[in-house]
């Protein structure tokens, strides 16, 4: 009964080493899945793929937390849900095609995904926390222990190396970013100086070699290829829907209805969160927003907000069944190591959590609009 829930988490008499079992860590609920969490953010500020932060941090954060004692669903939801991070904050890709789609600035849409991927990374944060506040069971017993039983700690020493081995990641995100906001550089040639700096990096700590360099810039070319050829059909797509006067009429239908705008958005997000169950998020965004941009923009709503809040419910459907691509990428990373059902499982309440940043900003366009004003 000293020990509280059973699990060495402490109970509201526990007194440290009573039970003479195992160490109390009242303090350090969830520590692990909140620094996945965090990792995600600043990955995502590197890369702006979800799955290639699932895949990587199925890799790396997954056997970390699964030695650490965490339940196994819950930390493969943790991977699965916060890599959602990496389509929203900048730079992003989702939001490079939502801007040549709309034709926003790409520049401005980044700044606007900034607080509310601040947001979302807060809201998991906390989701983490209560969960395994009011769910024990999560953390295991022997979460933090060495072999020998006793807890774990690391010194400033330790701390401070592994804080400044992130510079180089810093200043990647710094120069990409910075020299957009600072107008330095235009979004494209931003691009191509953040991969200058990731080659200098690569060459400064010899992890690129001839061999392996070729194979990167082979790769890089397929998909970007794949891209171009997905940016140009939307422009097609979109002229012919404009030429045919299909946009224009189905514009004027939406408006006559006798709802509240408000409704229509919302129909939106719906249409896109069933769409996702289905569909890729670019296909998503290249089949719908043609159509749902003059409605909106007719309707009187920013379109910088609604970009925002569509890539956040498009972001759903990449860990929703069936489809859920986010899901089959940890999966063909982990291989058998975990199953389908568990990952899907273990992201159901970070899609939940995922729905109440969506609320928030719906609910507060500024979140997402303030920033880009000030430019």
């Amino acid at each position: 009964m000293f020990c509280g829930d059973g699990f060495g988490n402490g109970g509201p008499f526990c007194q440290p080493g009573l039970c003479g079992l195992i160490p109390c860590r009242r303090k350090e609920r969830g520590g692990l899945e909140i620094a996945t969490v965090f990792s995600n953010a600043v990955f995502a500020a590197i890369t702006g793929v979800s799955i290639a932060s699932a895949a990587v941090f199925g890799k790396i954060s997954l056997p970390e937390m699964l030695k650490a004692g965490y339940e196994k669903r819950f930390a493969l939801g943790v991977v699965a849900g916060s890599s959602v991070l990496g389509m929203l904050i900048p730079p992003s890709v989702l939001l490079i095609i939502y801007g040549v789609i709309s034709e926003q600035a790409i520049g401005r849409l980044f700044i606007a995904g900034v607080i509310p991927g601040l947001l979302l990374t807060v809201v998991y944060s906390l989701g983490v926390f209560l969960m395994v506040t009011y769910k024990p069971r999560l953390i295991m017993t022997r979460a933090g222990l060495d072999a020998k039983g006793t807890q774990k700690k690391i010194d400033l020493g330790q701390f401070a190396g592994a804080f400044f081995n992130c510079w180089g990641i810093v200043a990647l995100i710094t120069i990409t970013l910075g020299s957009i906001w600072g107008g330095y550089c235009t979004t494209a040639e931003a691009g191509a100086v953040g991969a200058f700096g990731a080659l200098v990096l690569g060459l400064g700590k010899r992890r690129i070699n001839l061999s392996n360099f070729w194979k990167v810039l082979l790769e890089t070319g397929i998909t970007t290829s794949g891209i171009f050829f997905l940016l140009i059909a939307a422009q097609m797509y979109s002229r012919m829907l404009a030429i045919s006067g299909l946009a224009q009429w189905s514009s004027e239908w939406v408006i006559s209805l006798q709802v509240s705008p408000i409704v229509i958005i919302l129909m939106f997000l719906l249409i896109f969160s069933i769409m996702g169950c289905f569909i890729d998020s670019v296909s998503i965004m290249l089949l719908t927003l043609p159509l749902m941009l003059p409605v909106v923009q007719k309707l009187g709503y920013d379109l910088i907000w609604f970009g925002i809040v569509s890539t956040l419910v498009i972001e759903m459907g990449l860990v929703t069944p069936p489809f859920g691509m986010v899901v089959f990428a940890m999966k063909a990373a982990l291989g058998g190591e975990a199953r389908i059902e568990e990952i899907f499982q273990g992201s159901y309440p970070f899609l939940f959590m995922l729905a109440i940043a969506v609320a928030i900003i719906v609910l507060f366009p500024s979140l997402s609009t303030w920033l880009p004003s000030l430019m």
